[in-house]
């Protein structure tokens, strides 16, 4: 996997940075050609890629993914004396194949190696390189939740992070995700619309 081309998770656009490079990242794979995956060629299906509280997919297969934020902000200094800040985060991943399981196994087989091939790329560290770099570390993929639908066959995958980015420059606001006014991290208001 190439190196991602987003900017890194910054504290004063850290939604924004976090979910754009998810996005990235899971469009490099999902767009339905073959990848070589440690020297294995596999085909990754086209799914359609949806953030936040998204519309309703248009396509057939679909991943969704939705951030939640677990835990408060710490800071350290890191070997070059930079200041870095770690926020423990989940990011909740809703995989949907259209249809019902009618005994033909369609859209159950489909989303089946959609998770295979998530958990593939989240649990390998040399593959999400890229995004440790630019600051989602420490990926942790749970196993997958069946979720009850009668459009969709549903999984739903809970990935934990550390979310890592320098906070030398200094904030004034920070906006987290959920619609809550908190405090950030150095104490200024956090204000969502």
């Amino acid at each position: 996997m190439p190196d991602l081309t987003r900017p890194p998770i910054t504290a004063d656009r850290l939604e924004e940075t976090t979910l754009n490079l998810w996005h990235e990242f899971l469009s490099g794979f999902f767009d339905g050609s073959v990848k070589n995956v440690r020297g294995n060629s596999i085909l990754f299906p086209s799914a359609q890629l949806l953030f936040q509280q998204a519309p309703q997919p248009q396509q057939n297969l679909s991943i969704q993914v939705v951030w939640n934020r677990d835990g408060r902000p710490t800071r350290a200094d890191d070997e070059q004396t930079e200041r870095k800040t770690y926020i423990r985060s989940s990011f909740q991943f809703y995989l949907r194949a259209k249809g019902s399981n009618d005994g033909s196994g369609g859209p159950e087989i489909t989303i089946r190696s959609l998770i295979d091939k998530l958990f593939l790329l989240l649990s390998d560290k040399e593959l999400t390189l890229p995004l440790a770099r630019k600051g989602i570390t420490h990926i942790r993929p749970n196993s997958p939740l069946l979720l009850a639908s009668t459009d969709y066959v549903m999984r739903s995958v809970l990935v934990r992070t550390v979310l890592r980015f320098d906070t030398n420059m200094g904030i004034a606001q920070t906006i987290i995700p959920g619609g809550i006014a908190s405090t950030g991290v150095f104490g200024a208001a956090i204000v969502t619309a």
